[in-house]
């Protein structure tokens, strides 16, 4: 539970880390001070559950959407919507903005669209075949839960 608890402050650092390379000082300052009387954060970031497992690859995935690398947060939100499906609404809006505005130059816009595409299906591909394998071999029989 101490290293849950050690991954998940070093997860709210990430963000606030990425927050202020993005917003400034102001905003990293305010993030920890919201994250630390947030009793919610405090009390769940050291649970064994999944929940605590989310929430860090949640900070984790949002810190790297902020620093701008979208290969890295196709990959966590792929995990992270497979733990807890709630996720997919901010894994799209993520997405579409990754899609709309975090084109490097050079690309065009279906070279990045087909490139961010076959990130997406071999994430869920990858993790899913993880996932339905252990909880076969879990439940004795096939299933994806």
């Amino acid at each position: 539970r101490c290293l849950l608890g050690v991954s998940g402050c070093f997860s709210l650092y990430s963000v606030a880390h990425a927050a202020k390379s993005t917003f400034g000082n102001g905003t990293a300052v305010l993030y920890l001070v919201l994250a630390l009387f947030n009793h919610g954060i405090a009390l769940s970031i050291g649970r064994l559950s999944v929940d605590s497992f989310t929430l860090i690859l949640h900070s984790i995935c949002f810190a790297q959407w902020l620093r701008k690398k979208p290969i890295a947060v196709i990959w966590l939100s792929a995990i992270t919507c497979y733990l807890r499906l709630n996720f997919v609404i901010l894994a799209i809006g993520m997405g579409l903005h990754i899609v709309a505005f975090q084109r490097p130059p050079g690309f065009s816009f279906l070279a990045w669209f087909t490139l961010l595409l076959s990130h997406c299906i071999a994430a869920v591909l990858a993790f899913g075949v993880v996932i339905f394998a252990s909880d076969s071999a879990w439940y004795g029989k096939p299933t994806l839960s």
